[in-house]
Order: structure tokens, then sequence, then C-alpha cells
């Protein structure tokens, strides 16, 4: 008898037993579903800009096999804006779609695309050298808007994928300002729309957007927020294009160019998950005390 109720004391004591590593379990695995909920804050935004654009000297090779030339232009100076000027158009604008993943908000990816303009400096004598009609040369040719000319022109655009990290520098109490360190580094491509006149045969050459090429940039920038949404973003970018195969006439252009660019963006910034750290509100202020009061009362208090 004894022997018999110790052992249904001991099934009661497994299954209790097992009841406990059950509940262990499951407070287990909802502590780690809360703790993956805590590491994954999602936010949005999206920006439009417009900046400026200075293209670094490089060298140009150009190939036209039916008309036997192949040279390079060598130390070509160029900038981002044509020499009589352009009317503004939102071909102009570069902007910026993407999100922030982790719980600080400090890693993202985004899309952007900046626009890529290129006009070669104008009255500007370019040192020529290679295969010309068959025949090899070596001497200085004189590039304007009249004679020789190489142009990418509005439109001409640098799709990238980027990384991208935020350091915050200030923040304030109800988080209705703040002040972040913002960089990015991503690749892309590059789809121009060149124009341009070469050689001795004056014939001027326009082709529509086309994929010729790939791109890497970096970007540093200071980002200024207000309403806990809306910002306004200062940037350094540093961008390099390998243009493969830029339309010509009767054959391409090859160029490494690297350009400077500084931009200016508007944009938004809106949570996508709840208790979002950049929108909630943070503590209030705590009142300074200027005449603290004793732990005790005197006697004369009563």
């Amino acid at each position: 008898m004894c022997l018999i109720q110790e052992s249904m004391h001991c099934k009661n004591t497994f299954k209790y037993f097992l009841l406990l590593i059950f509940l262990l379990q499951i407070s287990s695995a909802n502590c780690q579903v809360a703790n993956a909920e805590i590491d994954k804050r999602f936010s949005v935004f999206f920006s439009l800009g417009y900046g400026l654009q200075y293209p670094m000297n490089s060298t140009i090779h150009v190939i036209q096999y039916p008309l036997k030339n192949d040279y390079y232009l060598s130390n070509v100076t160029a900038t981002g804006q044509a020499a009589g000027g352009t009317s503004f158009s939102f071909k102009q604008l570069s902007w910026h779609i993407g999100f922030f993943y982790n719980y600080n908000q400090s890693r993202g990816f985004e899309l952007c695309y900046d626009p890529y303009l290129y006009y070669l400096t104008a009255d500007q004598k370019i040192n020529a050298n290679g295969t010309m009609g068959g025949n090899k040369f070596s001497k200085t040719l004189l590039y304007n808007s009249k004679n020789n000319y190489y142009n990418l022109h509005d439109g001409t655009g640098a799709l990238q994928v980027n990384y991208i990290t935020r350091f915050g520098l200030f923040r304030s109490i109800t988080h209705n300002f703040a002040l972040d360190l913002i960089g990015r580094f991503g690749l892309g491509i590059v789809m121009p729309r060149s124009e341009s006149s070469l050689d001795t045969v004056k014939i001027h050459h326009f082709s529509t957007n086309q994929f010729a090429g790939v791109c890497a940039g970096t970007e540093v920038g200071l980002r200024v927020v207000t309403h806990k949404r809306i910002y306004l973003e200062l940037n350094y970018k540093i961008n390099y294009a390998s243009l493969l195969n830029v339309s010509v006439y009767e054959g391409t252009a090859t160029q490494l160019q690297g350009t400077n660019m500084v931009l200016a963006h508007l944009g938004i910034l809106l949570p996508a998950t709840k208790r979002n750290p950049l929108f909630l509100i943070g503590w209030p202020h705590r009142k300074v005390i200027t005449k603290p009061k004793p732990m005790y009362k005197k006697e004369t208090d009563y």
C-alpha cells in the first residue's frame, strides 16, 4: 500500500515538474518574442532635394569603328551646368526613399536618385591622341558649343541603393527638435542622355536615356529635424561612375568620372511600428527645488 501511494506521489510530482517546465518554456518564449519585438522598430522616410555638381578632371576614350577613330581626350574639365544656363526642371531634382529597421533607428536602407549632369567647359583646348581616320595623331582640339562638344543633359541620372547610418548629436526632451549626423554608402547604375559633336565630322548626335555604366558613392550630411517628422538635410557626396557605352555618332565613349556634390533635401519621417524611440515623448523636466522642506516637522509647526 505504501509502495502504491509512493508511486502515485512520484507520478504526481513528475506531472507537476513537467507542468513547471512547460510554463517556464512558455514564459521564455514570450520573453524572446517580446525581445524580438523590442529589437524591431521601423520608420520610413522620403525626401526631395536639389544640388550642385562639380565634376573632376577625367579622360574620355572615344571609339568610332566605322570612321576608323580610336583616341583619348586627356585631362578634360567640365561643369555641372550648361554654358548658357538651363531653366529649372523636375529632372534636376534628386530624391531618397528608405527606412530604418533597428530599435535605435540608426541603421537602414534607401533607394536614391541623383541627377548626373556633365558639360565640357566652354572654349577648352584638350589634348587628343590616338587614331583618327586610320592615321595616328596627337594634337590640341578646341571644344565649345559651336565646334566639338560632349554633354550629359537633364534626365541623366544615377540610381543607387544605399546603406544609411544615423548618429544622434542632439535631441530635445520632447523630440520636437533633433540634430543628426547621417552617413551613406551605395552602389548603382548610371543612365546618361548624351549630346555630342566630335572630331572633324560636325554631326550633332543625341541619345535618349540608356544604361551605360555603374557607380559608387559615399555621402555625409547633417539632418535637422523639427516637429518629430519634418527634416532638412545638407549633404556632401562623392560619386564615382564608370561610363562604358555612352552613345556618340557612329560609336561610343568610355569614361571614369568622379563628381563632388553639395545637396539640400527636405523630407518627412514617419513611424511604421508602435513605440518608435524617435517619436516618443521623453520625461518632462524636473522642477527645480529652490526651498527644500525638512523631512520632519518642528515643534513650532504643531
